[in-house]
């Protein structure tokens, strides 16, 4: 099973404390962040946290930057081939022991003026990256998309449009951001898997939009039982078995013509 969580952070190295409290006592194999506003000048061991590999793709220092971190109890990689910095985008390869990949990605979509035209070109975007993975594979996208799924409009249409062409579900029903004028959900958790389940919101007060986490179930494996049958040589006498074939006719077998 894994437990992924997304959280906006605004801002990572102020929050450093609170992320690894909040790792040790839930004990999240994925916790993906948005908005961490670091840079080059900030090292991976400036923003590391026990027990957990990070991955990450920056834009400035004073805005925007995904991260992910994955338990070193998981075996798990970057796919640089999908991780966009344009797009605000980082993904990770999965490797479950005796199961297919399971892809994650952590996506941030910042406010834009021109926010129908940004949030098509983010869709064609997660689209061709469907097109790079196999054709099934299980994906889960958690990040922050900056478009209010509780309303009707056209942003909300070029999201389910999305899921509709790459049969995802949006798992987040509660608002994600409460200010003391306005609630929205525009932290989305978007996932095709069959074994997603019991989506939460949680407000940790560590910034302005609430923790956002989904379970994977654990699966089953079944595996049905296979017969072999096998001649048994317990008995078995090499002479007879020698002068039962030189007691045989095989007259029939060297003079037919036909090898079948």
């Amino acid at each position: 099973s894994l437990n992924i969580a997304h959280l906006n952070v605004n801002g990572l190295r102020s929050k450093l404390d609170f992320i690894k409290i909040l790792l040790k006592q839930e004990k999240f194999d994925i916790l993906c962040v948005n908005e961490t506003k670091i840079d080059s000048t900030v090292s991976d061991s400036d923003v590391k946290m026990p027990g957990y590999v990070s991955y990450r793709q920056d834009r400035i220092a004073h805005g925007g930057g995904v991260f992910i971190y994955a338990s070193t109890k998981l075996t798990t990689n970057k796919l640089s081939r999908l991780s966009k910095k344009a797009n605000e985008a980082v993904w990770i390869e999965v490797r479950p022991k005796m199961s297919k990949p399971i892809y994650v990605c952590s996506i941030y979509r910042p406010p834009s003026s021109k926010a129908l035209d940004h949030v098509t070109d983010y869709s064609n975007y997660l689209l061709s990256c469907f097109d790079q993975i196999k054709t099934g594979s299980e994906v889960f996208i958690l990040g922050d998309f900056n478009v209010n799924i509780a309303k009707k409009n056209n942003l909300c249409s070029l999201v389910n449009e999305l899921c509709r062409k790459r049969s995802l579900t949006q798992y987040v029903e509660s608002p994600t951001r409460v200010t003391e004028n306005s609630f929205s959900t525009i932290d989305l958790v978007l996932s095709n898997s069959k074994f997603a389940k019991d989506c939460t919101v949680v407000d940790l007060g560590i910034s302005d939009h609430s923790l956002v986490f989904i379970r994977r179930e654990k699966t089953k494996i079944e595996r049905k039982g296979r017969i072999v049958k096998c001649r048994s040589y317990k008995n078995f006498n090499n002479e007879a078995f020698l002068e039962d074939l030189g007691n045989i006719d095989w007259s029939n077998v060297i003079k037919s013509t036909d090898i079948d």
